[in-house]
């Protein structure tokens, strides 16, 4: 319809809002999102147990939430995340609704925007979900150690927003492979694979650990033990998950882009 000069139709496209919201009600309160953030929850309640039978120096609070945020627990920190990345697209591409989602109502960009919100969602979930059992299970299972209530929780609050960070980068550097597969598990089975390998980078040579998404991860949780706090390792590991969100987030839109994508 038009108005003089004015043409007036009908929106273009899906409200950004509406997107979102349906994004993350798909996403989340999944009966596999929920299994595998019990499966993370195991992590810190076994390390507090293990730390309160071992005692020594290192058994107080803070110390469960470093060693459940380290390499070592890389894999079941991934796996909620790597599962939401696999989904992206893949899952889109395997029941043929991504050409028509990536065209209208909700477009390229906004696509890009609804799946790194997923990723963002399960990946603060999981985070959150360490932090907040390592400190329970800490407070009932050890001392606080060389630091106060209030010095605890708030490294724990820098340590959970890192984590967060760290896993998405690697669910957005995922998501170009995502975009070409049409087999989530395919996606899901390579980047387990990335975080096993991770898990691993302790043996690996000095120069290869920093380009693997979970490597130095034990160095820089370790550093929010430091009096005063060492933030250099976990200032470049932050820097490197930023990386990989920005590559990860351009490759996936270039292989969008492509008329063959």
């Amino acid at each position: 319809m038009t108005t003089g000069n004015r043409s007036v139709g009908r929106p273009t496209s899906a409200p950004l809002g509406r997107l979102l919201l349906s994004e993350l009600l798909l996403t989340v309160p999944r009966p596999r999102t929920a299994v595998t953030l019990g499966v993370v929850a195991l992590v810190p309640l076994l390390v507090a147990t293990g730390l309160a039978s071992l005692g020594g120096e290192s058994s107080f609070v803070l110390s469960a939430l470093l060693v459940s945020t380290s390499e070592f627990a890389a894999f079941s920190l991934a796996v909620p995340v790597v599962l939401v990345a696999a989904d992206a697209f893949a899952a889109e591409r395997a029941h043929r609704t991504l050409d028509a989602l990536t065209i209208a109502p909700v477009g390229l960009g906004r696509m890009l925007v609804l799946k790194a919100t997923g990723i963002v969602a399960v990946a603060a979930l999981t985070a959150a979900t360490t932090t907040v059992i390592a400190l329970v299970a800490g407070l009932v299972a050890l001392d606080l150690g060389p630091f106060t209530f209030g010095a605890t929780l708030g490294r724990a609050l820098v340590i959970a927003l890192w984590t967060t960070g760290q896993l998405v980068g690697l669910g957005m550097l995922l998501l170009p492979l995502s975009a070409l597969s049409r087999r989530p598990a395919t996606v899901a089975a390579t980047g387990l694979a990335v975080a096993m390998a991770s898990a691993m980078a302790v043996f690996l040579p000095g120069r290869l650990t920093p380009l693997l998404p979970a490597g130095s991860w034990s160095r820089a949780v370790t550093g929010l033990s430091r009096v005063p706090i060492d933030w250099s390792v976990m200032g470049w590991t932050t820097l490197r998950a930023v990386v990989y969100a920005v590559v990860g987030a351009g490759v996936t839109v270039w292989l969008l882009s492509r008329r063959d994508a």
